[in-house]
C-alpha cells in the first residue's frame, strides 16, 4: 500500500513540477507567485492534486528559491505577518503606553484583509512578545481593565485547579461548553481555546490534559459524556470504554457449570493489551458471548471481534446492550434482523439470558450444548442447512468443534 501511494504521488508530481519549470523564469523575477490559488486559476485540473501545497514547496526547495512568503514580500504581495506589522509597528508607541489597545475589533476596523483570519488573536500576541510589550494580547488587555475571552477561560481554571488537581473537574469542550454562561464566554467560537487551555495545563501541572485523564482515569460522565444517549459516534471508539466491556466477557473455567469473574490487576488501555496479558496467563479467555468461543490476539488483527448492540441501536451504550462476538455470528444476526424477525428474537433473548447467566458465573447453556441445537428445541425454523466448514475454533470448557457459517441467508 505504502509503494502504491509513492507511485501515485510520483505521477502527480510530475505534471506540477513541469508547470513550474515552465513559470520558473517569471518566477525568479517575481512576476509570478506560485501559490495554489494562483495556479489552480490557470490550470483548475490540479483542484485536485493531493499535497500541491508541499509540491510547490518542495519544488521551491529543489530549486533554490525564497519560500512563498519570502516570495510574496518580493512580488509586492505581503504575507498576513507582514500586514499586521505595517499597521502595529507604526503605533508601537501608543500601544507600550496603552493608548491603542491592539485588539482584534480595532485591527479589523483598520483594515477588512483581517475580517476572515480567525488567528488574528495569535499573530496579534506574537507581535507584542516580539516587541517586548506584554508575552501575549491576553496579558496585555488585562493590564489596562480588558477581560478577554482568554482572561475569562485562565479565571475559570484556575478557579477550578483544586477539582481538576484531584482528577474531580476535567476541562474537555464538552465540560466547558455546560460550563460557558459561568466562564462568560462562547466556547464553539473562541479559536484560541486549544492553545490556552494546553498552556496552562502546562504553567500549573507540567502536563497536558490529555496525561492528566490518563492518570486519573474518569468515568465519561466526569468528561461531559451521557454515555447512554450520545456515545457512539463520539467517544465509544475509545479503546477505554471497549476494555470495560470486554472485561465482563473475560472468564475463568471452576467446573462444568461454574466461572470465575476477571479481576483485572491492571489497567489496560487497550483491547490489545488485555489480549497480550490473557496470551501469557491462559486461565483466563476472552470469549464469544454466544458461543463460548475464545477470542485470540489473532482474531483482534483479523477484524474478527464486533461489539454488538443488542437493540441495534448504536446511541445505548448501557453495559447490557453491548457483548462482543465474532464476525460470523455478528453477520447471522444482522441477517436475522433483516430477514427472520422470529430468528432474531431467539438470538436477543438468549444473548440476554447469556449475559443473565455470566452475572451468576455461570456458563450459559449455549456454551454447552450450541445455539443451533437450542433453537431447534424450541421449534425455531432454520435457514437452509447450505454450511461449510470454517475452521476449528477453541471453546472456554475445553474442547473444539466446527465452527460453521451459513453460505446464504
Amino acid at each position: 500500500m505504502t509503494e502504491l501511494k509513492e507511485a501515485a504521488n510520483l505521477i502527480e508530481s510530475v505534471p506540477v513540477y513541469e508547470y513550474l519549470d515552465e513559470k520558473k523564469p517569471l518566477i525568479e523575477k517575481h512576476e509570478f507567485l506560485p501559490t495554489v490559488d494562483n495556479i489552480i486559476q490557470e490550470l483548475p485540473d490540479f483542484r485536485n492534486v493531493r499535497n500541491l501545497s508541499a509540491l510547490i514547496y518542495t519544488w521551491l526547495k529543489n530549486n533554490n528559491l525564497p519560500s512563498i512568503t519570502r516570495l510574496k514580500e518580493l512580488t509586492n504581495q505581503e504575507s498576513i505577518r507582514r500586514k499586521l506589522h505595517n499597521i502595529l509597528d507604526p503605533l508601537k508607541k501608543e500601544i507600550e503606553n496603552f493608548e491603542f489597545p491592539p485588539t482584534v475589533e480595532n485591527i479589523r476596523e483598520i483594515s477588512d484583509e483581517f475580517d476572515d483570519f480567525d488567528d488574528l488573536p495569535i499573530y496579534i500576541s506574537r507581535w507584542l512578545n516580539e516587541n517586548n510589550i506584554t508575552p501575549n494580547l491576553t496579558e496585555y488587555l488585562h493590564n489596562i481593565g480588558i477581560m478577554s475571552d482568554s482572561r475569562r477561560l485562565k479565571d475559570f481554571l484556575d478557579l477550578k485547579y483544586p477539582d481538576i488537581a484531584n482528577g474531580d473537574y476535567f476541562a474537555t469542550i464538552k465540560n466547558l461548553r455546560q460550563d460557558q454562561d459561568q466562564i462568560g464566554i462562547d466556547i464553539d467560537s473562541m479559536t484560541t481555546l486549544n492553545m490556552i487551555r494546553a498552556e496552562w495545563h502546562n504553567k500549573n501541572f507540567g502536563k497536558s490534559m490529555t496525561q492528566l485523564i490518563d492518570e486519573f482515569d474518569p468515568s465519561y460522565d466526569q468528561l461531559g459524556y451521557d454515555i447512554q444517549w450520545h456515545g457512539y459516534p463520539a467517544q465509544f471508539r475509545s479503546d477505554k470504554l471497549r476494555v470495560m466491556n470486554a472485561e465482563f466477557q473475560v472468564y475463568m473455567l471452576v467446573n462444568q457449570t461454574e466461572l470465575k469473574g476477571f479481576n483485572a490487576p491492571q489497567k489496560f488501555n487497550s483491547l490489545e493489551s488485555l489480549l497480550k496479558y490473557l496470551r501469557t496467563n491462559l486461565r483466563w479467555k476472552f470469549v464469544d458471548i454466544l458461543t463460548g468461543e475464545i477470542f485470540t490476539l489473532k482474531d483482534l488483527y483479523k477484524g474478527n471481534i464486533i461489539l454488538h448492540h443488542l437493540n441495534f441501536q448504536k446511541e445505548d451504550l448501557s453495559p447490557d446492550n453491548l457483548v462482543y462476538i465474532f464476525r460470523n455470528t455478528h453477520g447471522l444476526i444482522n441477517a436475522a434482523e433483516r430477514y427472520d424477525k422470529e430468528l432474531l428474537e431467539f438470538f436477543t433473548t438468549l444473548l440476554i439470558l447469556n449475559i443473565n447467566s455470566l452475572k451468576e458465573y455461570m456458563i450459559p447453556s449455549s456454551w454447552l450444548i450450541g445455539w443451533r441445537n437450542i433453537a431447534l428445541e424450541n421449534g425455531i425454523e432454520l435457514p437452509a442447512n447450505r454450511y461449510f466448514k470454517k475452521r476449528k475454533r477453541a471453546t472456554i470448557i475445553k474442547h473444539s468443534k466446527k465452527y460453521r457459517n451459513l453460505d446464504q441467508f
